[in-house]
């Protein structure tokens, strides 16, 4: 029997690209990862009919970019 792996995981950083970047501290994490999935959630159910395939969010230092 063979290795079950999840395809995007494999593949990031050589086939595909991760779909968020960035950086947090321990404390500031779910409350960062609490905000990026509200994000995609809004952003999927507005462009619902616009067929946007991805969305990519980065979150530099001081201010983000989406």
């Amino acid at each position: 029997m063979g290795q079950k792996v999840h395809p995007i995981g494999i593949r990031l950083g050589i086939v595909k690209d991760w779909t968020s970047t960035w950086y947090a501290d321990s404390k500031d994490y779910p409350k960062f990862l609490y905000t990026d999935l509200k994000v995609r959630e809004y952003l999927q159910k507005i462009l619902e009919s616009a067929s946007v395939s991805r969305i990519q969010i980065e979150r530099p230092a001081n201010n983000a970019r989406i």
